[in-house]
């Protein structure tokens, strides 16, 4: 169940990171619809994944995936092994703390693993140029954009429209 909790982890600094952009910035009306249609396909999207996940072949190949990127950073830099262990305590302790409520261990538990995600990040972007996990993961976006597509009809409608919206937000921030 690592994937639920790396995915809800993933959620929550995602959406802390949105909020600390909306804060820095005083957007117009046009770029506040986009931001908020933005959210909601992406909140929309985030929950038929979530239903994906509990598909037992999109988990377990999900698993393999993670298996097999942190088997290959550890081949790579045995030191990866211990970051990779402070990682897994992370997530579970956030598990932990989201389930009792806790933002502030909530809030120190996500910095923990910002900083270890950039200790990590040169090993894991190494790893993923590696052919055989690309391999693995293009199999596994397509198996899970299939299984959401199953799951809402139009799940690459949105996909398409929450791109859109990016590209103009970008362009909006670039115009500034």
């Amino acid at each position: 169940m690592r994937k639920k909790t790396v995915a809800t982890f993933i959620v929550a600094v995602i959406l802390m990171f949105s909020a600390m952009v909306m804060n820095a910035q005083t957007p117009n009306e046009e770029t506040q619809k986009l931001y908020q249609e933005y959210m909601t396909l992406n909140q929309e999207l985030r929950a038929i994944q979530q239903k994906a996940f509990q598909d037992s072949a999109i988990a377990k190949q999900a698993e393999e995936l993670s298996d097999m990127i942190d088997k290959k950073m550890r081949e790579i830099d045995p030191e990866a092994k211990k970051l990779i262990q402070q990682r897994d305590s992370i997530e579970t302790e956030f598990q932990t703390a989201q389930n009792a409520g806790d933002q502030g261990k909530i809030e120190k538990l996500q910095q923990d693993y910002q900083e270890l995600s950039t200790q990590l990040t040169p090993l894991n972007q190494q790893v993923m140029q590696m052919e055989d996990v690309q391999k693995k993961q293009q199999k596994l976006n397509s198996d899970m954009i299939q299984k959401m597509q199953e799951i809402d009809p139009q799940t690459k409608t949105k996909i398409q429209r929450l791109n859109e919206i990016q590209q103009q937000l970008q362009q909006t921030q670039s115009n500034k």
